[in-house]
C-alpha cells in the first residue's frame, strides 16, 4: 500500500498529527511520500510535487479542515483517487477521522474494511476556460454598496434574473457551505440536484432554486463599467467578472472519492457538527 499525504500546517500545528501518522506508518511498512512541506517541521524527509505523489500513492490522507480537503479534492478526482481526511481543523464535515482514531483508521484501511463514498463535482466553462467544484462556484461583486445583475437560464429557458451581491451554484456537498449561509436548502449528499441561490438578493421574490444534476445552468452577467466582480470556485478566487460573459454549470463525469471507515447518518452528523462549531 501507498499512502500521500497533504498536510496543512495551519491546522497541524507543527506537524504533531502528520508526523505521528508517518511513525503508524513506518511501523507498519506502508510506503508514503508527502506533498511539499515545511522541511524545517518534517526533519530528513523527502518532499514531491502535487503530480508525483498523485501518480504514486492509492490513497491520499489530508491533515486539516475540509477547506483543506477542497484544496486537494478535484486533482484526487482527476486521477481516480480516494482521500481521507484527519480532521484538525473546526467543522469537519469531509474530514471524518478524529486524530485520537487515526492509528484504528490505519489498521482499517490496511485490512480493506472500508468504503467509497462518491461525491458529484460541477463543472463551470467559459470563454475556452474550465474549472471544477465541490462546493460551490460563485459570481460575486467587488464593489461595495453595488448589486449585480444575473441572468439564469436552466437548459436554455431563462428561469429568473437577480439582482444581488452575488450568486452561487451549490452541489449538495456544498449545501452545508455557503449556501446554507446564504438560506438555501441542506441536500442529502445523495441527491442528484443542484442549488442556484443568490447572496443578498434586492429583492422579496427571488429564492433559492433546486434543480436536476442534470440539467445545464447559464449564467449571464450584466455589470456596468463602473461595477467589478469575480468568479470564486471553492473558496477561490480565479478570474475577474466581466459583463456580458456567460458561464455554463453542470455536473462533471468525475466524482471526488472518499474513503470512510465507518457508516454514519448524514443528519446525525449534520446536528452533531453545526452545533459544535470552534474557534
Amino acid at each position: 500500500m501507498k499512502i500521500g499525504l497533504y498536510v496543512n500546517l495551519k491546522r497541524d500545528i507543527d506537524g504533531r498529527y502528520s508526523k505521528y501518522f508517518i511513525q503508524l506508518m513506518k511501523k507498519r511498512g506502508i510506503e508514503y511520500r508527502i506533498i511539499e512541506a515545511n522541511d524545517e517541521v518534517f526533519l530528513d524527509e523527502k518532499f514531491y510535487t502535487r503530480d508525483e505523489v498523485l501518480d504514486f500513492a492509492d490513497f491520499m490522507a489530508v491533515f486539516g479542515g475540509d477547506g483543506t480537503v477542497l484544496g486537494i479534492a478535484v486533482d484526487a478526482a482527476r486521477k481516480n483517487m480516494p482521500i481521507f481526511g484527519i480532521n484538525v481543523g473546526n467543522l469537519g464535515f469531509l474530514s471524518e477521522i478524529i486524530p485520537d482514531r487515526m492509528e484504528e483508521a490505519l489498521d482499517k484501511i490496511l485490512a480493506q474494511e472500508y468504503f467509497i463514498e462518491n461525491r458529484e463535482l460541477i463543472k463551470l466553462t467559459y470563454s475556452d476556460k474550465e474549472f471544477f467544484a465541490l462546493n460551490e462556484i460563485i459570481l460575486n461583486r467587488t464593489s461595495f454598496g453595488r448589486i449585480i445583475k444575473i441572468e439564469v437560464l436552466i437548459d436554455g429557458i431563462l428561469a429568473d434574473t437577480m439582482r444581488a451581491d452575488g450568486l452561487l451554484v451549490s452541489t449538495p456537498t456544498g449545501s452545508t457551505a455557503y449556501s446554507l449561509a446564504s438560506g438555501g436548502p441542506i441536500l442529502s449528499p445523495n441527491v442528484k440536484a443542484f442549488i442556484v441561490n443568490s447572496i443578498c438578493p434586492h429583492s422579496l421574490n427571488t429564492r433559492p432554486m433546486v434543480i436536476s444534476s442534470r440539467s445545464k445552468v447559464t449564467l449571464r452577467s450584466k455589470l456596468t463599467d463602473s461595477d467589478g466582480g469575480i468568479i470564486i470556485v471553492d473558496g477561490k478566487v480565479v478570474d475577474e467578472l466581466h459583463s456580458y460573459e456567460e458561464f455554463n454549470i453542470e455536473r462533471a463525469n468525475a466524482n471526488v472519492r472518499f474513503l470512510r471507515i465507518e457508516e454514519t447518518n448524514f443528519y446525525n452528523r449534520l446536528l452533531d457538527k453545526m452545533n459544535t462549531w470552534t474557534n
